[in-house]
């Protein structure tokens, strides 16, 4: 038996099987998870945290990319070259950073002298005003601008360099106070028994007299 199938209703049967197939795929969609509160929640908080990460704390100093590496340097105490850096610290002002580098400068040469001679009279025989330092040690300075937070401050660096000839200073320097304490030690004694030898005078010529006077007859 062969059904025979006319044209209106093999369009009907194409329609049909549209709206089937339309309505699978919204029922398909429906079903497909959907980001919750809580999801969104975490993705604000974790976009917020990076931007707070990306900005610098307000008591972390930030310093310029050119800033010279030598400003980081430790102390070079042997050689025929030797170093010494000292940095201010971050200041409102450049002539606060640059009042705190000069006293930093005076107290590392103080320390240095004190180092080579094994010695705690330095300030007795090596000038250590700031134009002597200036003229003598200084080979390299820096003046440069911190940011903290949003504030901007200064700091002031400079290198004191010691080459031979002045580590020679230093030493010449030296013996010349160790041969003034000498010579001041000797000159105390010779005058202790300048001292010693005229008391002894004097009450030698004490004694002497009043022997006489009970020797005379009255």
């Amino acid at each position: 038996m062969v059904i025979t199938v006319g044209p209106m209703v093999a369009m009907a049967v194409d329609d049909v099987a549209e709206k089937v197939e339309s309505s699978l795929a919204e029922s398909k969609s429906s079903t497909e998870p959907k980001p919750d509160a809580a999801s969104a929640i975490d993705a604000a908080l974790a976009t917020d945290t990076a931007s707070e990460l990306s900005v610098a704390p307000l008591d972390q100093f930030s310093y310029p990319e050119d800033r010279p590496a030598w400003l980081n340097d430790l102390p070079k105490l042997d050689g025929d070259l030797q170093s010494w850096v000292v940095v201010s610290s971050p200041a409102e002002s450049r002539e606060e950073s640059e009042e705190e580098r000069k006293r930093l400068q005076r107290a590392a040469l103080i320390h240095y002298v004190q180092g080579q001679t094994d010695g705690d009279t330095s300030n007795e025989y090596l000038s250590v005003t700031d134009e002597w330092i200036e003229n003598n040690l200084i080979t390299d300075r820096y003046t440069g601008e911190v940011k903290q937070g949003d504030t901007i401050l200064y700091e002031n660096a400079a290198k004191l360099s010691f080459d031979k000839a002045i580590q020679s200073e230093i030493a010449l320097a030296w013996k010349r106070v160790q041969v003034r304490d000498r010579l001041a030690a000797t000159g105390v004694l010779v005058a202790g028994g300048l001292c010693c030898l005229v008391f002894s005078s004097f009450l030698t010529g004490l004694i002497g007299r009043r022997f006489s006077s009970a020797a005379d007859p009255q």
